[in-house]
C-alpha cells in the first residue's frame, strides 16, 4: 500500500475514532423520547444543572418560529442574551461572534455583562419580543414573564441531543447567577419538543 494511502486510511480512523469516543463521553446525538414533562424535568433536575423553576420550554404555535429566528438565524448554540425586558438585549461581543459554541467565551460574556454598572444605548438592541414565542414554564405550564424586579434576565439554550457537552457551563453559570442574584436572573429554554409531552 503506497505511503499516501496509508496516511489517508490513518487519518479517516483517528477522525471517526474521535468523533465516536466524543459522542460517548458526552452523550450527544441521544434520542428525545421522553414519555411526559414530568419525566422530562425529572431528568433535568436530577442534573443539577439548573433551579426547576427556571426552565423553559417553547410552546407548539411558537416552537418552529423560536428554532428558525433565535437559534438558526442568529447561530446560537447555549447562549440566547442577556435582556433587559422582553424585546431589549444586550448586543453579542466580538468576541462570542466569532465562535458562539465556545464555553469560555459565553462564560466570560454573561461575566462581562453582569459586572457592567450601565449599558449604553450603543450596546443594546431592540428584538423581536421573547413573549412571542409562548414560553412556558416546565414545571407547572404557566406563561414565561421576564422578572422586572432584575436588571438582567439571562436566557440559555438546552438541547437533549447535546447531552453533557455543557454541562458544566450550565453549572458555572448558575453559580454565577446566585453570586449577581440582585441584578440578574437566569433561564434555561429546552429546545427539545417539549410540546409534544403530556
Amino acid at each position: 500500500m503506497k505511503p499516501t494511502k496509508i496516511c489517508l486510511l490513518f487519518l479517516i480512523i483517528a477522525f471517526s475514532g474521535c468523533k465516536l469516543y466524543v459522542n460517548h463521553k458526552f452523550h450527544l446525538e441521544r434520542k428525545f423520547d421522553f414519555k411526559d414533562k414530568a419525566s422530562f424535568l425529572k431528568y433535568l433536575k436530577s442534573k443539577k444543572i439548573f433551579d426547576d423553576n427556571h426552565i423553559l420550554y417553547v410552546e407548539a404555535d411558537g416552537y418552529q418560529n423560536f428554532i428558525n429566528e433565535k437559534l438558526q438565524q442568529d447561530s446560537s448554540i447555549v447562549y440566547q442574551g442577556c435582556y433587559l425586558n422582553d424585546s431589549v438585549y444586550i448586543n453579542r461581543s466580538s468576541l462570542l461572534n466569532e465562535n458562539t459554541s465556545c464555553m469560555g467565551r459565553i462564560d466570560l460574556e454573561i461575566a462581562a455583562n453582569f459586572k457592567r454598572t450601565t449599558i449604553p444605548d450603543s450596546l443594546l438592541i431592540i428584538g423581536k419580543s421573547i413573549s412571542s414565542y409562548h414560553l412556558k414554564h416546565l414545571n407547572d405550564n404557566t406563561p414565561f414573564y421576564m422578572n422586572p424586579n432584575k436588571k438582567i434576565n439571562l436566557l440559555l439554550v438546552y438541547a437533549y441531543s447535546l447531552g453533557t457537552y455543557y454541562d458544566e457551563l450550565y453549572r458555572k453559570i448558575m453559580i454565577l447567577t446566585k453570586e449577581n442574584e440582585s441584578i440578574a436572573d437566569t433561564y434555561l429554554i429546552c429546545v427539545d419538543p417539549v410540546y409534544l409531552l403530556k
